[in-house]
């Protein structure tokens, strides 16, 4: 009896063993399947050359044989090729083990030069299109190989799916005109199919209506190890696979945009990865906008330098001035006085009259090069004014190509009024298109600066001569320093720092170094945003792809001012601001590790250039009117009349602002420059019938096609021209359509 007992406890146990051993099996199934493993490439640029497959380091190893032949230099070549995708690899498997742990995601890295990135031709989608209906094959291939790794990748996922489609529908048709004939074995149908048509059989196994988001690598793989725990297997890469991928370059940007080769990613912003506007200066998040939306993430890097205003301690403390009362270079003028009056050995003012205007206001100087074509002969449809006769003989077109002076120095009558760097508004980056002789603080300006002319202010320093005033750019430190002690040094002296301009974002800054995810991603773009999100949120990552593994590639000291990292060997190399968020990096080599405090900071400061990105010629694509630069200006006196003009909008403001510009350098005191301004202030009045082109220029909704011709009303205020846009519509639009308008405060 007792041993019945104890057999039956046995073989309860057993059972009971065996379930809760399939229990924990289903248990540990579902906690897998609840984040689906999955495999995803990041494509990023190295200044190493890589083989990052083995038929990679097959084309390598042909690429050095035809460099070396055989023997002791190529050996040595291949050995070092060989070491260099090892230390790779070993970066990439320490990367993943992180994206496993963290997202359950194998992270396939494929590093490229800029030169095999990018490639030595520039991607012309006409010329593609031609090759496919006359080249072969092979010259495609080629073709596409000379546009870069990033372009070809692009194209081949391209075909693929145009291919799928085609393969779809052709399959469709086959299955109903089978069904038609009688025939309903779908199976066997298919199995036909693909035999009768092989270029499609590779959709042989893809399910008709699969889902690109959710199939593939992202389809559940599990194992058991040796003690029944399920693991995640992670899939193979699909064929041209492609998720994350490194972007330069705004105009590369817009092409992939227009290509619809990557993904918006407000959504992940604004939602799982809002953790971005934490660790990316918000001048950079919403300058890379497009239309409203972000589809790429720049890498934060310290944006532009400071300007300061450099005012001798020594000498304002001397002449009982206080720095508390000095905002811009307009108020030092007294200092100034003295300065030319008792130290003759002292430059004033180490500037020059333009570097001091520019500071303070900023001059629409725009002009244009004008060619005749007809579109049938290749000319590109950019603002084009004109008219065609006929289908057959078709008149020559004027075409323009406009161009501006961005940086905003050379001399013109209409422009912006900044004011000194703390009447900037950070909130708003939209342009005023004045009349400047309308505008007291212009004149005002004008008259100080013109007057330092005359007083004799302006110098250049020979080297190792002290000037009272001088200008020089830099990082924060001098900020700090005033900040903290109320004056800094520079150069064996004292100074007062006042910031004259506030770094700018420029175009390399915003679109220079910045990951997008790709449109045949086949995956949620929120998979890739997490890698690309903690690539620029976390330190041990960002190190890793940027200098390798410690120990291994790098080493970190500490010294007492800072840590301070060492490269152990060159087997790793890569660009800082081409691998993420440098904030999240070690500064680099050498560099304490405390380095980038300054530059946080600098960045929270800075503003957007007013006009990056913008192009009259872009926005003017195929616009009917194009600017009001074609003689469209009618006068008043009849055409036979010498003194009618007939002169562009464009033109004019040219020739009037040249006018204006030698009027002014002929002044050689105030009272000759106050005469000019009253004389401008009368030839200027916009009320006019002669300057009704001035009003048009400073209209920001002037339409061409609603505008009515000068009509000869006694009231000249009902004037109005009609061919062409104002250019500062067209500057209006361009904020408007890409969500830049931000009103001022």
């Amino acid at each position: 009896m007792k041993n019945r007992f104890i057999c039956l406890t046995l073989g309860m146990l057993m059972l009971l063993t065996v379930f809760l051993t399939g229990c924990n099996r289903k248990k540990d199934e579902a906690d897998v399947e609840q984040i689906s493993g999955i495999t995803l490439t990041m494509w990023v640029i190295t200044d190493k050359e890589v083989a990052n497959t083995d038929a990679e380091m097959a084309e390598l190893k042909a690429k050095l044989q035809k460099q070396y032949g055989q023997g002791e230099a190529y050996d040595k070549a291949v050995a070092e090729a060989e070491e260099t995708r090892a230390a790779y690899e070993k970066v990439e498997a320490e990367i993943t083990k992180i994206t496993k742990s963290k997202f359950k995601v194998n992270l396939d890295i494929y590093y490229y030069t800029e030169e095999q990135y990018y490639g030595a031709k520039e991607f012309d989608r006409d010329k593609y299109e031609d090759l496919k209906t006359s080249a072969s094959n092979e010259e495609i291939a080629k073709y596409l190989k000379e546009c870069g790794k990033l372009t070809e990748i692009m194209i081949l996922n391209e075909e693929y799916l145009a291919l799928k489609e085609t393969a779809y529908k052709a399959l469709k048709r086959y299955l109903k005109d089978a069904k038609a004939e009688g025939r309903t074995d779908t199976e066997k149908l298919k199995k036909e199919f693909y035999a009768e048509y092989p270029q499609y059989a590779e959709f042989a196994n893809v399910s008709d209506d699969e889902d690109e988001e959710d199939t593939g690598a992202v389809e559940e793989l599990t194992s058991y190890n040796e003690y029944e725990i399920a693991e995640i297997v992670y899939p193979e890469l699909r064929k041209n696979q492609v998720d994350i991928i490194y972007l330069s370059g705004f105009d590369r940007y817009n092409e992939y945009i227009e290509n619809e080769w990557i993904q918006s990613l407000d959504e992940e912003i604004s939602g799982a990865s809002r953790k971005l506007t934490d660790y990316i200066s918000s001048t950079l998040l919403s300058g890379v906008q497009i239309d409203g939306s972000t589809y790429a993430i720049p890498n934060n890097v310290s944006i532009g330098e400071y300007t300061y205003m450099m005012i001798d301690k020594e000498l304002l403390d001397k002449y009982y001035y206080t720095i508390d009362d000095v905002e811009d270079v307009l108020d030092t003028k007294h200092f100034l006085a003295d300065i030319k009056k008792f130290e003759p050995d002292v430059v004033p003012l180490n500037a020059t009259y333009e570097e001091c205007m520019s500071m303070l206001v900023w001059y629409w100087s725009l002009t244009y090069e004008e060619q005749e074509t007809n579109e049938d002969e290749g000319g590109e449809d950019i603002g084009d004014i004109g008219t065609e006769s006929g289908e057959e003989d078709k008149e020559p077109v004027k075409l323009y190509d406009y161009y501006f002076d961005k940086d905003g120095k050379t001399f013109s009558m209409f422009g912006t009024v900044y004011g000194g760097a703390a009447n900037r508004n950070r909130g708003s980056i939209r342009l005023q298109f004045s009349n400047l002789f309308t505008k007291t603080d212009y004149l005002d300006i004008l008259r100080e600066l013109k007057n330092f002319e005359w007083e004799g202010y302006y110098g250049e320093a020979a080297e190792g001569q002290l000037a009272a005033v001088d200008f020089v750019k830099g990082d924060s430190t001098f900020k700090k320093d005033m900040e903290k002690n109320g004056y800094c040094t520079y150069n064996g002296r004292t100074y007062y720092a006042i910031i004259a301009e506030y770094p700018e974002a420029t175009e390399n800054e915003l679109y220079g170094n910045m990951f997008a995810v790709s449109a045949f991603s086949h995956f949620a773009v929120g998979r890739s945003m997490d890698i690309i999100t903690y690539l620029n949120t976390n330190s041990t990552i960002r190190n890793l792809l940027q200098y390798g593994v410690e120990g291994k590639n790098y080493e970190i000291s500490e010294p007492s001012e800072g840590s301070v990292l060492t490269m152990l060997n060159n087997n790793y190399q890569m660009t800082l601001e081409k691998t993420g968020n440098v904030f999240m990096a070690h500064p680099g080599e050498g560099k304490r590790a405390d380095a980038w405090e300054g530059a946080r900071e600098q960045n929270n400061e800075s503003l957007i250039d007013p006009l990056l990105g913008f192009d009259f010629n872009t926005m003017l694509d195929g616009d009917e009117n194009g600017l009001d630069c074609d003689g469209v200006y009618a006068g008043v006196k009849p055409k036979d009349d010498p003194d009618y003009q007939a002169k562009g909008m464009i033109e004019l403001m040219t020739l009037k602002s040249a006018d204006i510009q030698a009027r002014l350098d002929a002044c050689t005191n105030l009272n000759e420059l106050e005469d000019l301004i009253t004389a401008l202030k009368d030839e200027l009045k916009e009320g006019t019938r002669d300057n009704a082109w001035i009003k048009k220029a400073n209209n920001p909704a002037y339409d061409p096609d609603a505008a009515e011709e000068l009509n000869g009303d006694e009231d000249p205020s009902n004037d109005d021209l009609t061919k062409g846009h104002s250019p500062y519509t067209i500057y209006i639009n361009w904020l408007t359509e890409y969500g830049y308008d931000i009103p001022t405060n």
